[in-house]
């Protein structure tokens, strides 16, 4: 037998013993258990271990700007834009955008980069769409006889005609200098999107990379009034549409986004909240067309760079 003395700092209790019963011998079996010499309790100085809940969802609200860029295409082959005839091109312009979106992550994929999340998400925006082109100031200068063509040269634009000046057959060739404006097409636009969004989130770092990919359904309205496009043909020969045919557009239109954020420090509700600021770059593209009429095509494409706040929860 082995003295009990020995038995009470041991690490190990005895694996096996034997009883004798009867006649019959039973061997009892035992289960060998690791028992620390100071596993025993201490007040104050135990140590309690917490996970950390998992964040599946998060809202996000965004605001930036938003710039169109517009791709014109005369459908006639004789008549030319007179932003073409001139070689002036189109403008962009600047909108401000205003946009929330709500995300529900859906898997978790461990890595030794971070974690790699995707996430499913919708939201909403408001925004628009607006770029300049070139008009006729005075449209009227068009009402003359005898239009022998339309010329431009050193950025001026001027047609040539026929003054009759004693018979019809007996005149002189007069030149007169079209003076012209800048004018915007510009719609009010409402989104709605529906993305995918895959996050690679270096949370040592509190760093979070990701990019999207969805589509945007996109409601424009007509905002202003706005003067006629015209047409040129060197021969003498012009016509002019207008824009303010297409008051209303429904678009659905794919759109691709990239960014980074950043979580900062914050105490929340059972520690369950955080919140991070970033900024993503969003595109729409290929381009979608907005007017289609007996002489153009307007199609456009937008690029928006925007800041934001995201409560993960």
């Amino acid at each position: 037998m082995v003295p009990l003395s020995l038995w009470s700092n041991s690490l190990f209790y005895s694996p096996s013993d034997t009883l004798i019963l009867d006649g019959d011998t039973i061997f009892i079996e035992r289960d060998q258990i690791a028992v620390s010499a100071d596993s025993t309790p201490s007040n104050g100085n135990s140590v309690k271990l917490k996970r950390r809940p998992s964040q599946m969802g998060s809202i996000a609200f965004a605001a930036g700007l938003n710039a169109t860029f517009p791709r014109i295409l005369d459908t006639d082959a004789d008549y030319q834009s007179l932003n073409h005839f001139t070689g002036s091109g189109y403008s962009p312009r600047l909108n401000s955008v205003f946009s929330m979106d709500a995300a529900a992550q859906f898997l978790t994929i461990k890595s030794s980069f971070g974690d790699i999340e995707l996430s499913v998400g919708a939201g909403g925006a408001f925004n628009s769409v607006r770029f300049n082109y070139s008009t006729l100031a005075n449209p009227d200068q068009l009402n003359v006889d005898s239009i022998l063509s339309f010329k431009s040269e050193n950025q001026d634009f001027y047609l040539e005609h026929f003054v009759s000046t004693k018979t019809p057959e007996i005149g002189e060739v007069d030149t007169v200098y079209l003076e012209l404006q800048d004018a915007a097409l510009h719609f009010s636009s409402r989104d709605v999107s529906l993305k995918l969004r895959t996050s690679l989130n270096r949370s040592r770092h509190n760093v979070r990379l990701f990019i999207e990919a969805g589509v945007v359904r996109r409601m424009l309205s007509k905002k202003l009034a706005t003067p006629d496009i015209f047409f040129f043909t060197d021969d003498g020969r012009w016509s002019s549409v207008s824009a303010n045919t297409n008051q209303t557009k429904n678009l659905l239109m794919p759109v691709f986004a990239v960014g980074m954020e950043r979580k900062i420090p914050f105490s929340s509700w059972r520690n369950r909240a955080s919140i991070s600021i970033g900024a993503s770059l969003v595109s729409s593209f290929p381009a979608v067309n907005v007017i289609r009429e007996e002489f153009i095509s307007i199609d456009v494409f937008n690029t928006s760079l925007s800041v934001y706040g995201r409560v993960y929860f």
